[in-house]
């Protein structure tokens, strides 16, 4: 493991970058294909020694779907139970605007004091379903609203509520993300929750990568409490934004896209979520290198981002491996951590796959692809992360057995994705 950060020299909210090759060295007269696994890890800001984190109020748009097919299954109840939870947990210095749309689009209030509680619950509580769905124009009013109130070093954000059933409007999903993409690069990000059951997990799921914010599956309403609570704990701590990875390659090294399978923005960019106080985001990469010895680092890992006061920052990270004659290579013992965080990863595949399964009906198949990522996760048996993930495969596997499809397909999508975009407490 080589961490190349020096903490006394860098601003307290720099992240610092550790990375961990599969094998301790690479052979001298073959080429080598190994697995490299990278973690970003932000500093905890309430820690004395980081510092005071800015303390700015929050800036987000509430915009709540009630168009006809959000009244079906109690969605709109649901909607409603989230918004006024979100509510619940503002600060007197918050911002907030609440947006609803069916056909028609209503600002039923514009970057209102996080102190107004009651005016914004009764708002709420107002709300009825009925129409179509033009989600792309609610979602834009919310961004607009964003944008009116924008506070430079603050979040920025849009939490959309939704079945994602888009019906009117602009309803290209290709057009939608483009959209929010952009929207994004000017600093007004998307959250997206999708309610109870029925909805579009793979627009919201979607919209939400594309805007740099979480994505949320929320079948029942006491899921709504723990939803909130992280996602505001987390925009509170964000200390970076609009963050992206990319690889420098020395002459005839050949690097593979993450396996995280991170949405891309230009050739060779990944993007990645948010820079947390106290989370560290973990890639893992595969790459194959020649047999001769490089003058220059093998691979140089590069993240960008925006910091609290809205600048560009960015962070490079050589990685070089001594050389050892061919025979040692092959008696050295693979890392544990760099296998452990690939079995992750594989499993978060599987469950994407079987998911998309079920979508056909295909239940013996999903039941195996299961099967297939508890196999993987054998060998770490006793490793937190890796009972967690089986603790979840064998409730998902119980669900499919109780007939109970559709929530399946839900929460293995969620989990997966959940996984892709992995960010730890550190």
């Amino acid at each position: 493991m080589t961490n190349t950060n020096d903490a006394s020299q860098t601003p307290p909210h720099t992240p610092n970058i550790v990375w961990t090759p599969e094998k301790a060295s690479l052979p001298t007269s073959s080429p080598a294909g190994m697995s490299f696994l990278v973690e970003i890890e932000v500093p905890d800001h309430s820690t004395p020694a980081v510092g005071n984190f800015p303390a700015k109020g929050l800036n987000l748009a509430l915009v709540l779907d009630c168009s006809g097919s959000m009244g079906a299954h109690s969605r709109i109840v649901r909607a409603k139970q989230a918004a006024n939870e979100v509510i619940s947990q503002l600060r007197n210095e918050d911002r907030v605007s609440l947006v609803t749309f069916s056909d028609t689009v209503t600002v039923l209030a514009s970057g209102v004091l996080g102190s107004n509680r009651e005016q914004l619950d009764a708002m709420i509580q107002g709300i009825q379903a009925g129409g179509p769905t033009n989600l792309h124009s609610g979602w834009l009013t919310g961004a607009q609203e964003v944008a009116k109130h924008f506070t430079r070093g603050a979040l920025n954000r849009v939490v959309l509520l939704s079945d994602g059933m888009a019906n009117r409007g602009v309803t290209q999903a290709t057009q939608i993300l483009e959209h929010v993409a952009a929207l994004n690069r000017t600093g007004i990000s998307t959250t997206t929750v999708g309610v109870g059951l029925g909805f579009n997990e793979n627009l919201l799921q979607s919209i939400a990568e594309a805007g740099d914010g979480n994505y949320y599956f929320a079948e029942k309403a006491e899921d709504l409490l723990k939803m909130f609570a992280s996602e505001l704990s987390e925009q509170r701590q964000i200390v970076g934004t609009q963050v992206v990875l990319r690889f420098c390659k020395a002459p005839g090294v050949l690097v593979q896209q993450p396996l995280n399978d991170l949405p891309t923005t230009k050739k060779d960019r990944f993007k990645l979520g948010n820079l947390v106080s106290g989370k560290t985001h973990k890639i893992i990469f595969d790459a194959v290198l020649p047999p001769h010895s490089l003058m220059a680092p093998a691979i140089e890992v590069l993240i960008e981002w925006r910091d609290v006061h809205d600048e560009i920052q960015e962070l490079t990270i050589p990685i070089s491996l001594p050389r050892i004659a061919d025979n040692d290579y092959e008696d050295l013992d693979s890392s544990t951590k760099v296998m452990l965080e690939r079995g992750l990863l594989h499993c978060a595949t599987l469950k994407r796959e079987a998911a998309e399964a079920l979508s056909f009906g295909l239940i013996s198949r999903a039941q195996l692809l299961l099967n297939q990522a508890l196999e993987i996760l054998q060998p770490f048996t006793g490793n937190e992360s890796a009972e967690r993930m089986m603790r979840s495969i064998h409730w998902q596997r119980q669900q499919i057995s109780s007939g109970e499809l559709e929530s399946s397909i839900k929460s293995l999508k969620h989990e997966a994705s959940t996984q892709r975009r992995k960010s730890e407490q550190a």
